[in-house]
């Protein structure tokens, strides 16, 4: 997600209230995110399961990281852009963005944490996602949060390919998470124990 402002705004992204979304509570996530996007231009890229596993065929994860993110930046028409490095080196991932979007690009680890336009950015992405699983959610029933340290998320896909061979098309197969469970049901249906 990306977020568009001015300078003259992060006062009152302060005065909502934005920070970090991780630290703030699913109701306050909501409620920011829905004033975020009736206060500024809000720019959002979602890249399903099935994209991410394709792009995986033929890229890295970074290389993918830096794809998206220009995307989304590009579509906010900004001239300078603020992000949260999702490399572990984040000038190497500014450089990058900057060559693809041409755009000035300030990159740094957590910045989610220290600029308000990429907390805001950031509650914005998260209560999309969540939004998303919410529709998983009534498509498949219980399915987690979609992270690898969720057990209900483990459960589900355990479940899902137990019964029915395959993983679901909600799941990014490319995830190596997903592919261990994979095998493991293998193993165990060869072995008749679930």
């Amino acid at each position: 997600a990306c977020v568009v402002a001015d300078s003259k705004d992060v006062p009152e992204l302060k005065m909502l209230g934005v920070k970090d979304s991780k630290k703030l509570s699913p109701e306050k996530r909501n409620m920011l995110a829905d004033e975020i996007t009736q206060r500024y231009e809000v720019a959002i890229l979602l890249v399903t399961p099935k994209a991410i596993d394709e792009a995986r065929e033929k890229m890295t994860m970074n290389d993918l990281m830096v794809k998206t993110f220009s995307s989304v930046i590009r579509r906010g028409r900004v001239d300078v852009a603020y992000v949260d490095a999702a490399d572990v080196n984040a000038v190497r991932f500014g450089k990058r963005l900057e060559t693809l979007t041409g755009i000035r690009i300030e990159s740094m680890h957590k910045a989610d944490e220290m600029i308000p336009l990429v907390s805001a950015a950031s509650i914005v992405a998260k209560v999309t996602r969540d939004r998303e699983i919410e529709k998983l959610r009534q498509e498949y029933g219980e399915v987690g949060s979609g992270y690898p340290s969720d057990r209900r998320t483990i459960e589900f896909l355990e479940n899902y390919v137990h019964e029915k061979g395959v993983l679901p098309a909600c799941a990014r197969h490319s995830w190596k998470t997903c592919q261990r469970i994979v095998e493991r049901v293998k193993i165990q249906q060869k072995e008749g124990t679930k």
